[in-house]
């Protein structure tokens, strides 16, 4: 079985969240595994392609039944780093319906930079010297949301993009999560003659929003454990960065294409959210890889 449903990112933006609420949906089955990396032009920590394992190791990936089958890795929204991701979707999946996470592009950066510095313990340089850096650092490419989804653009039709905002999954969970059982066409998504392509039951229904709301009570009451995963080193706060420090950031993320981002700012409801994007313009520096892979997975 291959997915119907594909989180592509971006990283640092709740997508290990939004994985695990769509797992609690009872229509809809994730990939035991997360982040499965099928399409990347390379997995991190490995040095065979999991795209040369072949179709038959990703269906694999996918035991379970179910009207949604899903998967998320935020590595596919990083090009250049990670080129030819769209293409490589498009033939394996071509009918996929996609979701992409975003949030406050510096922040987004910051919060990769650490994450790869203090945890994966994989980036070595200065905060100062990344941001100067846009032909090869992951963090600015992946804060470069507009210039993300225009690779996608010539191969999903914008109807089957959903873009979310992270602030939104996190202060509004039940009600995002609804638009996105929404869009699906599955229980819990709209009101009570909701129906999805098996027809769920009210009893169906009522479990779904009942787990839902419970989902928004449990992570707003006084005391509520968090779940998010500790980082040592710096405070992540903006403010706690150097001034100079943050400038460079602020400069390496303000954009060159302005065209582009007329583009995706004109209409956002298009991408089916009907959310304000946040949308800086592609990172100075960053070429487009014109190197192509016609090899299909076997």
């Amino acid at each position: 079985m291959l997915p119907n449903l594909i989180v592509i990112g971006a990283a640092r933006c709740g997508t290990t969240s939004l994985y695990r609420y769509l797992n609690l949906h009872p229509e809809i089955e994730m990939s035991p595994r997360k982040e499965l990396e099928f399409f990347n032009e390379w997995n991190w920590g490995q040095d065979r392609r999991n795209w040369d394992r072949g179709l038959r190791w990703y269906e694999s990936q996918f035991p379970a039944e179910a009207p949604v089958v899903g998967e998320s890795t935020p590595t596919y929204t990083d090009y250049p780093v990670q080129p030819h991701v769209p293409e490589r979707m498009a033939r394996v999946v071509p009918e996929a319906k996609l979701i992409y996470l975003v949030r406050d592009p510096v922040e987004r950066f910051v919060s990769s930079y650490r994450f790869h510095r203090w945890v994966l313990k994989s980036e070595h340089r200065p905060i100062e010297e990344v941001a100067h850096d846009p032909a090869t650092s992951i963090h600015l490419a992946a804060s470069c949301y507009a210039m993300q989804l225009e690779q996608y653009l010539p191969h999903y039709p914008l109807e089957r993009m959903l873009v979310l905002e992270q602030h939104a999954l996190a202060e509004r969970r039940a009600e995002t999560l609804r638009r996105v059982f929404r869009a699906r066409r599955l229980a819990g998504g709209a009101g009570r003659g909701a129906a999805s392509r098996h027809g769920p039951t009210p009893r169906l229904y009522r479990r779904v929003v009942r787990r839902l709301d419970n989902l928004s009570a449990s992570t707003t009451r006084p005391g509520a454990k968090s779940q998010r995963r500790s980082c040592s080193g710096p405070p992540a706060r903006l403010s706690a960065l150097p001034p100079a420090s943050l400038g460079i950031i602020r400069c390496s993320l303000r954009g060159r294409l302005d065209g582009v981002r007329r583009k995706w700012c004109r209409k956002p409801e298009r991408l089916g959210s009907r959310v304000e994007i946040a949308q800086p313009p592609a990172t100075p520096g960053l070429e487009r890889n014109a190197r192509s892979d016609r090899q299909a997975p076997r």
